[in-house]
């Protein structure tokens, strides 16, 4: 199944480096300012609060607070 579908990338792009990810996308570079900037402006506040506020997992507002220490 991999090797058909890097074939198949392969025949219509005509290189296996720029083949489409599987998998949820990446939190975009405005998400995250936004979730930062919800800790500037109350730093008190929880991860989980940022979390439902910003429509995101829990685990993705920590991992954004703990790549911008």
């Amino acid at each position: 199944s991999t090797v058909l579908k890097t074939m198949e990338c392969f025949k219509e792009i005509g290189s296996v480096n720029n083949c489409p990810k599987s998998g949820r996308p990446a939190i975009n570079e405005e998400k995250q300012l936004d979730v930062l900037q919800t800790f500037i402006e109350g730093p008190n506040s929880t991860i989980n609060r940022a979390a439902q506020t910003h429509d995101i997992a829990p685990k993705s507002v920590w991992r954004i607070l703990k790549k911008n220490k």
